[in-house]
C-alpha cells in the first residue's frame, strides 16, 4: 500500500499541484487557500515540502497550524512569508482534488463532508474558530500595505 501525504492536491482545471493550507477560508466556506508548490522559488520549494512531510505536518489537521510555527532556512516565519510574497491564493474548494498518493484522488468538498461526519463538528465554525486570528493578521497586513501605498 502506497504511503498517504496530506494537504496535497491539485487543481481540477489545470492540473497544477498545490498544497491546501486553510482547507475552507473564514467567512467564506467555498473557498481554499492553497500553495502552488511548483511556482516556489527554490529558496522555499524544499523547507516548505519538507514542513509538509514532517511528523507535525502528517499529524496537523490543517496545514497553515504547521507553518505558522516552522521557517524559511533564512528565519522567516513560512505563513508569514508566502502570505507577504503572494504565494497564498484563493481556490474555489470544488477546484481542489485532494492527492494523498498516485492512486487516489478526493475532491476536497467530499473530504471536507467527510471530517465533518467523523469528528461530529461543523467545519465551517471550526475553520472560522481557527482561522480568525490568521484573518485579522492578514486584514492588518493589507491595511498597514495600503496606508504604505498612500505616502
Amino acid at each position: 500500500m502506497a504511503s498517504f501525504i496530506k494537504h496535497v492536491g491539485k487543481h481540477k482545471g489545470t492540473g497544477t499541484r498545490l498544497s491546501v493550507v486553510f482547507m475552507q477560508l473564514p467567512n467564506e466556506p467555498e473557498n481554499a487557500l492553497v500553495v502552488y508548490s511548483d511556482s516556489l522559488p527554490d529558496k522555499y520549494h524544499q523547507s516548505f515540502m519538507d514542513a509538509i512531510e514532517s511528523k507535525e505536518g502528517q499529524s496537523s489537521k490543517e496545514l497553515y497550524e504547521v507553518l505558522t510555527r516552522k521557517v524559511f532556512p533564512n528565519g522567516q516565519g513560512m505563513l508569514d512569508t508566502l502570505h507577504k510574497e503572494g504565494y497564498l491564493g484563493k481556490v474555489a474548494a470544488d477546484q481542489v482534488v485532494m492527492t494523498p498518493n498516485s492512486a487516489t484522488v478526493i475532491p476536497l468538498p467530499q473530504l471536507l463532508s467527510e471530517m465533518s461526519k467523523i469528528s461530529g463538528e461543523d467545519a465551517v465554525g471550526v475553520q472560522e474558530e481557527r482561522g480568525q486570528s490568521f484573518t485579522e493578521n492578514v486584514q492588518e497586513q493589507i491595511d498597514t500595505d495600503a496606508a504604505g501605498d498612500n505616502k
